[in-house]
């Protein structure tokens, strides 16, 4: 049993850096996987993130299905989108504080 998952967690990882190395950063362009993320896009149900469905061996079919309900992200691009749709939150309202102190006067 050992054995069968760690074939199908393989194949899986393999399936998904292929995926990943034709699909950058929908935002940035940043073509680097080893910093690429799986972003639900907003208001789809998410029914388990891609990555953990893989490492734990889930048919190919569930993880796919998840695949298809996201777009990729960078990290930093995917924490910036994440902070967005959270709204008004701690970090987003420093930043927007300091951009405004830096921005000359119109």
């Amino acid at each position: 049993m050992a054995v069968q998952v760690a074939k199908t967690r393989a194949a899986h990882l393999e399936r998904i850096g292929t995926y990943l190395l034709s699909h950058p950063c929908v935002d940035c362009g940043e073509r680097d996987i080893r910093v690429l993320d799986f972003d639900h896009r907003h208001g789809v149900e998410k029914s388990g993130e891609v990555m953990k469905l893989a490492k734990a061996a889930y048919s190919w079919r569930r993880v796919a299905a998840e695949i298809v309900k996201c777009d990729v992200r960078c990290r930093n691009c995917h924490a910036r989108v994440t902070y967005e749709r959270l709204g008004d939150d701690w970090r987003s309202r420093m930043w927007s504080q300091r951009q405004a102190e830096i921005q000359p006067a119109e």
